[in-house]
């Protein structure tokens, strides 16, 4: 692997995967922000299956986005 290949989606992939593991780090710590961190990594995910061409990773990351979003908004409900 050299640096050219590690940039091939613009580094889309590399913010998309930061994003996600803080996200789970800060619900880990039972942070709800975690939840927004998550989906905005989703965007990130879904621009990355956009430009590979990967059907399989828009619907996945499209699903997840829905479902941080509902945990973010139903973290305080119960």
């Amino acid at each position: 692997m050299n640096m050219d290949t590690m940039f091939n989606y613009y580094g889309v992939d590399w913010v998309g995967t930061v994003l996600m593991v803080v996200g789970v780090y800060l619900l880990s710590e039972k942070n709800k922000k975690g939840f927004m961190l998550a989906a905005i990594s989703n965007i990130f995910w879904i621009g990355f299956g956009v430009m590979s061409s990967s059907v399989a990773t828009i619907l996945l990351n499209v699903g997840l986005m829905i479902l941080n979003v509902k945990g973010y908004k139903s973290w305080e409900k119960k």
